[in-house]
């Protein structure tokens, strides 16, 4: 299946499903930035910058919610996700209204207040809850989060290339792939 990385039309569904992906692809410890300089790859795995991600997935995933938490309400309007979540939690069609507010409250800390990152950790307890509450209102199906499948091609041809494959898996199923072919250097000393 051909994922689209660009905006989902609206549909929860499929939001939250490239969602899935981004933080899967995002968040993975074996995954880095590579940056080709001359004859020296740089990779970057810094901690910082998976909490920089971590942190604007949050923020994303929080939107999500509130798109979702929107639609229970429609066509009736509130002015924020507080009051929409209270609402809700009102009509006793919250599965947790204190995990939610809190994970809204982070969300604001996280878009509001210096040096506040989500660890990959915090991301994931939040959208194991928010994935609950999306089940519960049939707006997405109850699977587990997306993982990471890498492989390596073996070197083929005259030009030395090979293919490095990342995979977004759900179970066994591949929802995104993502494929990139390098020339291999030649070893020292052996011409092509």
């Amino acid at each position: 299946m051909a994922v689209g990385w660009g905006n989902s039309g609206g549909n929860i569904r499929d939001a939250w499903h490239l969602f899935k992906v981004r933080r899967a692809l995002l968040t993975d410890p074996a995954l880095s930035l590579s940056f080709g300089l001359g004859m020296f790859e740089v990779s970057i795995r810094a901690p910082q910058l998976r909490e920089a991600t971590a942190s604007i997935l949050y923020i994303s995933a929080v939107s999500i919610l509130d798109e979702a938490v929107k639609a229970q309400l429609a066509p009736e309007k509130r002015d924020n996700l507080k009051t929409r979540l209270a609402a809700l939690h009102e009509r006793g069609a919250l599965l947790d209204h204190a995990a939610l507010d809190d994970i809204r409250d982070r969300r604001n800390e996280i878009g509001h207040e210096l040096e506040k990152e989500a660890t990959v950790e915090e991301l994931a307890k939040a959208c194991d809850e928010i994935q609950r509450q999306l089940v519960v209102w049939h707006l997405v199906n109850d699977h587990p989060p997306y993982s990471i499948d890498f492989e390596r091609s073996a070197v083929r041809g005259d030009d030395l290339e090979n293919d490095r494959i990342v995979r977004v898996m759900n179970g066994a199923d591949v929802v995104a792939e993502l494929k990139q072919r390098l020339k291999v250097e030649s070893p020292i000393g052996q011409t092509k």
